[in-house]
């Protein structure tokens, strides 16, 4: 019964840090991510580690100057998950968020190996048996990681066609949230290419699906970064 108390409590503390992040507070998301760490390593629960392992990575992975820890967080929660017998789609998930790491720090060889596996993890089909905070994962989020290796690698062609990719391939009905998030970050991509009357449309259509930003009820806000309308 203690240790079910503690599963509850560390998933509890993991949305929490999730409603942190959300709202622009990074440093208070940190604390409550590290002390799920904590609770589900007290718990004996490595699936709510490799949640938290896999929270932080995401953070690490936005933060200037974060790309070694985003890469060292990634790969424990994918030795964490890969032990546990993981379904791929977390594996995939995992490997892009280690590429986003690679890329900061400027290793772009080992930023593309990682998103060919993840490509690969991916392709390897879901399974009945995942955790639903993992639903949002797909081939549009796999794509929308490859825009931002392409962003930070100065491969515009290749950033725009994996951001047009997220964009069109994404469940607006059941993730408008996460629609919203890669058309506006389509608009700036187009804005910074040149391409200002597609980047003028494609801004206006975000604007116009703004009021649908707020996440579907029982959804998780892991599936996105901090979005304000």
């Amino acid at each position: 019964m203690g240790r079910e108390l503690q599963r509850v409590t560390a998933t509890a503390m993991s949305r929490a840090g999730w409603s942190g992040y959300d709202a622009g507070w990074a440093q208070r998301a940190r604390q409550w991510w590290l002390e799920v760490r904590h609770l589900a390593d007290l718990a004996a629960v490595p699936e709510t580690r490799v949640t938290g392992l896999a929270a932080m990575a995401l953070q690490a992975g936005e933060r200037p100057g974060g790309g070694p820890e985003a890469v060292e967080l990634a790969q424990t929660a994918t030795a964490a998950a890969m032990t546990e017998g993981a379904p791929p789609s977390l594996l995939s998930l995992l490997t892009a968020r280690e590429a986003i790491g690679h890329t900061q720090v400027g290793d772009h060889p080992a930023a593309t190996s990682a998103i060919a596996r993840a490509r690969h993890w991916l392709d390897q089909g879901r399974r009945p048996d995942e955790p639903f905070w993992l639903s949002f994962y797909g081939p549009a989020d796999l794509a929308w990681h490859e825009t931002r290796v392409g962003l930070l690698t100065r491969i515009g062609k290749a950033a725009e066609t994996a951001a047009r990719t997220a964009v069109h391939s994404v469940d607006a009905t059941s993730f408008p949230r996460n629609h919203l998030l890669y058309t506006v970050r389509f608009g700036l991509l187009l804005t910074q290419l040149g391409q200002f009357d597609e980047a003028i449309s494609v801004t206006r259509s975000a604007v116009q699906g703004c009021t649908r930003c707020a996440a579907p009820a029982g959804s998780s806000p892991i599936c996105a970064a901090p979005l304000t309308c």
